[in-house]
């Protein structure tokens, strides 16, 4: 698994784009399927303010 962070059972993906878009997501989902975690948050500091996504995986209890 190469993301970012792991933390807690948490991945963090840290990007710097314009927006998310739908490969950014995807890969995310990806992290959390090979890790077997359940929560991943997107963070975008290309912008003025933070944006960040929370990506769940539902499938997971």
């Amino acid at each position: 698994m190469i993301c970012e962070f792991a933390v807690k059972n948490i991945i963090l993906e840290i990007e710097t784009v314009e927006c998310f878009n739908a490969s950014h997501c995807n890969q995310c989902i990806n992290y959390l399927k090979i890790s077997g975690y359940k929560l991943a948050v997107l963070a975008n500091f290309n912008l003025i303010s933070l944006e960040y996504k929370r990506i769940i995986d539902s499938k997971k209890k």
